[in-house]
């Protein structure tokens, strides 16, 4: 028991003893950099920031914008940037004091801010597609400009394409079941038409009138209503929104960095 005690208290003050040296070592690291030893505060801030776990956020933001600010005054701007950045992955809502900052460095840092939080931003309202999705998508528009001579040339043909196999074949047999019809009476209307005007018995010539205006009268009817099938297929297809490229209703996350919180944003099309 008195063992377990000893223990117990060797690793507080171990702790205690290590969170002190950490301590020590930012306050020396900002020494450094109040004394313009920039060179020093990059070497040190990196090794002050290989133990961050032990760092509290508050600690590891300071760290950074000390190396960061090190970093701009020699000229590496690049490596300042990146740093500036690992503050924001800290704390996307820190503010460079403009009081105790260069204005060159604080409108540096202001313009990676603006950067950072705007790529947030759109990171979130346009989450990226899958590879899947984005294939499938160009695979229904390349099926839908298939089917666009297809659709002008048959009825319904048009609607396999897009996905709408029910549609397109009662399309196909509306489409055959006036065509044919139409077809028929084309050629018996010829045909009687033939026998009508040469007919000489004047007892035939009613009867063969009535029969060839029959078949004109049949032939007129199945064509119009294999056209008002055709126009109707091509407005449906190329005026109806396809379900698979129009949304009317969305809902998608968005960032608000003003108050460095997550949103729900809703969207309708009318």
């Amino acid at each position: 028991m008195k063992n377990l005690k000893t223990l117990l208290i060797l690793m507080i003050l171990c702790h205690a003893g290590f969170s002190q040296s950490v301590t020590d070592s930012i306050n020396e690291l900002s020494l450094r950099f109040k004394n313009f030893e920039y060179e020093k505060v990059i070497t040190d801030s990196k090794r002050i920031l290989d133990k961050q776990d032990s760092l509290t956020i508050q600690q590891q933001t300071e760290v950074l914008r000390m190396q960061a600010t090190a970093f701009y005054s020699i000229g590496k701007l690049i490596n300042a940037e990146k740093s500036f950045i690992d503050l924001l992955d800290k704390n996307s809502q820190f503010i460079l004091d403009s009081s105790t900052n260069s204005p060159k460095i604080v409108s540096f840092f202001n313009s990676i801010k603006l950067k950072y939080l705007s790529s947030q931003i759109k990171d979130i309202e346009n989450p990226k597609k899958d590879t899947t999705d984005i294939i499938l998508l160009k695979q229904n528009l390349q099926d839908y400009k298939d089917g666009m001579l297809r659709s002008i040339i048959w009825p319904g043909w048009g609607h396999y394409y897009v996905d709408e196999p029910l549609k397109g074949k009662l399309l196909n047999i509306a489409a055959l079941v006036t065509l044919a019809p139409g077809i028929y009476y084309s050629f018996e209307t010829a045909r009687l038409e033939k026998k009508y005007l040469n007919e000489s018995d004047r007892s035939q010539i009613e009867k063969r009138y009535n029969s060839y205006n029959n078949a004109f009268s049949y032939r007129n009817y199945a064509m119009s209503a294999f056209a008002i099938i055709w126009f109707y297929t091509q407005y449906d297809y190329f005026f109806i929104d396809r379900p698979s490229f129009n949304q009317k209703f969305s809902i998608a996350p968005a960032y608000d960095p003003f108050n460095n919180t997550k949103i729900i944003r809703f969207s309708f099309q009318f």
